[in-house]
């Protein structure tokens, strides 16, 4: 068989091997991985709306205590009327109850937002029994009324007078259509498409079934603690959440079942619901079909192209070994004479023009050993020779710097005597430790080492080596005396010396260590940034609310008493609650542009500006302005939520400040080499050239002497988005001609997308 059929024939076979192990690897790794992250974001999904319920019944149950300590309904002296007036307040101000209702202790109903059974004593509820002793009863009842037919989570408190002593009961009703909003709401928010394809599930403490996509006949009436499943989770679960993979005996397939337990928020200890997402192993993991299919397809592809490869080139490769094997044996005859003539570029070119170099050198130099100890004192790293049996023969100067020793102090010594200890106490290099296979093997490339210094230092090193070796007769020598890699007939190899090339990387641990250190911290201050988010969104938004609800309670009773200027004061209170409430909701945004992980996609622009209308179609109409696309705008690869809120910004700064009969916005847009440039041209009042930088800073505003609403944050929130997607903005406008922004979004997808990697693996 020719060299060149052999060489084809390899290579196929190699090419085959490698494509078939690697396909395995891959589609192994990835399903393991897809599964992993599957269940991961099912768990995370679960979780999240199971904590947004409870968000919600703790900010209930905040209510009904508040409700409890009001002082028109904790007086005695209140008549029904009063109490009844109170309670339509806190619906009208919560607008999250079917009702409100205040009861004696007899469950005789004395006042209702609705109006309804007033004097009527109430039937029997677990809930007046948990109030009558002394208890705050939230979302511990549900049940179907029988004068409405709707059904309702019940809240209920008791009301107690001035000195402590408990005269009656006020009760709230949520319907529990609410707490299905937010189960479909989150779980969509989350799944998106494929929210048909999951099964959800949402029980009490008893197993009654209190929602589900699927099974909405039977919700109030199912009891899921008598499935199979169920009994099973139960049985398992020991911790807020998990998963539990079930066979289905009629479908053969594995099903997965994601669960977990309320657990409550702050002062609000929950009801022990559990939250079950139930979706068919095949439908989770079907994006690891395609990719098999791809794999294969892949696969089949370059084994053809490497065929036809491997035929074509092992023939042109081959020709020029026939001359070479012509000079080989001329130069091996002392016929140093010979001449090689190529032309080729290729290795084979270069291997004909180092034979013709080799036989002139023979010829004219002879290599010194000076010569040789020269290069080796001039290398940059470690270099230790050492004898067969592993004795130091020769170093060079860089060695002796680095470990301390004088050359005399190491030379015979076995290079054991520089290792540091490894467990056991042993520090042999070629026998019974990480590296014994090194002198069979031939070749050593990159192990991390340690040495030890003379002054007991240990030094972290980057250590490759070879064997050199030759092929000989047992007749040449005793074979005793040689390490034997293999016999062929007669022959065996024999060590001649072993090499290691050693460099200090002690600076790149260092690095590594650093690396770390400032990974955690990041991680650590993301976490901050985190809890001081949930501590504003929560902590300054609820006093806010209370002081918007409460002085329009003031405005409302005590309208006929107060005078103007004390209207004033109240609208001014009701104004700045409102502007302090957007503020915060405009901080939490700046705050989270960066750090929160969201898709990146290919996006075109006209359709974003399309839903910038739909969401600004109201003021659009009320301003009649005018929206115009002047050229045809690009598809971008953008973070579409947020390139759409650049859009938002603009468009309604514009239309807030319009002080035209007609107000024009224009869109345009240009491509240069590495970005797309975009405008939004309005016609309004323009600004002086002293606010152009400024406008783009936190809570600062071109003129604040307008009256018009606005925290100042916006354009902040548009630069750091524009940043986010490597780009800039600036506005170029004049007096009374209108104003003009444009930006940059850049063209490399690569870049962006591994900045946004980057952050991820840093958070």
């Amino acid at each position: 068989m020719k060299i060149s059929t052999k060489i084809a024939a390899f290579i196929l076979i190699v090419i085959s091997i490698t494509g078939i192990v690697i396909t395995v690897f891959v589609y192994t790794a990835n399903f393991k991985m897809l599964e992993k992250e599957t269940i991961k974001r099912l768990e995370t999904i679960a979780f999240n709306t199971m904590d947004t319920i409870d968000r919600t019944l703790y900010e209930r149950y905040s209510d009904i205590q508040m409700m409890m300590i009001d002082p028109i309904i904790s007086s005695r002296k209140s008549t029904p009327k009063k109490i009844t007036k109170q309670l339509i307040r806190y619906r009208n101000a919560y607008k999250m109850y079917v009702s409100l209702s205040f009861f004696d202790l007899n469950r005789m109903r004395i006042a209702d937002t609705a109006g309804v059974e007033i004097g009527k004593q109430h039937s029997p509820r677990k809930y007046f029994d948990e109030v009558l002793e002394g208890k705050v009863s939230a979302a511990s009842n549900i049940y179907t009324s029988g004068s409405t037919g709707q059904t309702n989570i019940h809240f209920a408190a008791p009301v107690k007078d001035e000195e402590g002593v408990m005269f009656g009961i006020v009760v709230a009703r949520m319907p529990i259509d609410k707490i299905y909003e937010i189960t479909k709401r989150k779980a969509q928010e989350y799944i998106e498409h494929r929210y048909e394809e999951i099964e959800i599930d949402l029980v009490d403490k008893t197993g009654l079934l209190l929602y589900s996509n699927y099974n909405k006949k039977n919700i109030l009436k199912d009891n899921l603690f008598d499935r199979e499943v169920v009994k099973k989770i139960k049985t398992k679960s020991t911790s807020v959440s998990g998963y539990l993979k079930d066979w289905d005996p009629i479908l053969k397939e594995n099903d997965l079942y994601i669960y977990v337990h309320e657990q409550g928020y702050l002062n609000f200890k929950g009801n022990n619901w559990m939250l079950l997402f139930h979706v068919s192993e095949k439908t989770a993991l079907a994006s690891v079909d395609k990719l098999k299919n791809r794999l294969i397809a892949i696969l089949f592809t370059i084994t053809v192209i490497t065929v036809l490869i491997a035929l074509i080139g092992s023939r042109k490769f081959t020709r020029p070994i026939s001359k070479l094997q012509y000079v080989v044996k001329e130069i091996g005859k002392g016929n140093l004479d010979v001449k090689i003539e190529s032309n080729s570029a290729d290795e084979m070119g270069d291997l004909a023009r180092s034979f013709g170099y080799m036989a002139k050198d023979l010829k004219q130099t002879v290599v010194s050993r000076d010569y040789v100890d020269n290069i080796v004192n001039s290398m940059a790293d470690m270099l230790i020779v050492l004898t067969p049996d592993g004795k130091i023969k020769k170093i060079n100067r860089v060695t002796v710097d680095i470990l301390g020793y004088n050359e005399q102090e190491l030379i015979g010594k076995d290079i054991s005597f520089l290792l540091q200890e490894e467990e056991g106490g042993e520090r042999i290099l070629f026998k019974g430790s990480k590296l014994d296979k090194f002198v069979t093997k031939g070749e050593l490339r990159d192990q991390e080492m340690n040495f030890k210094t003379k002054d007991l230092r240990t030094i972290p090193v980057l250590l490759s080596g070879a064997v050199m070796s030759k092929v000989s007769c047992p007749e040449e020598g005793p074979v005793d005396d040689c390490l034997e890699f293999k016999k062929k007939g007669k022959h065996c190899e024999h060590i001649q010396g072993i090499i290691l090339a050693g460099k200090d990387i002690t600076e790149r641990k260092k690095a590594e260590e650093a690396l770390k250190n400032y990974a955690r911290h990041i991680k650590e201050i993301n976490r901050e940034l985190d809890d001081f988010a949930y501590i504003v969104s929560h902590d300054l938004k609820e006093p806010l609310s209370t002081v918007i609800a409460f002085s329009g309670f003031i405005e409302a009773d005590h309208k006929d008493k107060l005078n103007e200027e004390a209207k004033g004061y109240l609208e001014r209170i009701k104004s700045n609650a409102s502007l302090m409430h957007r503020l915060i909701n405009d901080l939490l945004a700046i705050s989270r542009i960066g750090r929160e992980k969201v898709p990146f996609e290919e996006i075109e622009v006209e359709k974003i500006i399309e839903k910038v209308k739909l969401r600004l179609e109201l003021a659009i109409r009320q301003k009649d302005a005018e929206l115009i696309i002047v050229n045809k705008l690009p598809k971008i690869f953008c973070d579409r939520v947020r390139l759409t809120e650049v859009f938002y910004n603009l468009v309604s700064n514009a239309i807030k400040y319009a002080d035209k009969q007609q107000t024009k916005i224009e869109f345009g847009s240009k491509q240069e080499k590495d970005f797309y440039e975009f405008y939004v041209k309005d016609n309004g009042p323009g600004m002086e050239e002293k606010y152009f930088k400024t406008i783009f800073e936190i809570f600062n505003r071109a003129d604040r002497s307008k009256d018009h609403e606005g925290t100042g944050v916006g354009l902040a929130i548009v630069k750091k988005i524009v940043e986010m997607h490597q780009g800039k903005i600036w506005v170029e406008s004049k007096l009374g001609e209108g104003s003009t922004f444009y930006f940059t979004i850049s063209k490399d997808e690569d870049f962006i997308m591994k900045k946004r990697k980057i952050g991820e693996i840093l958070t």
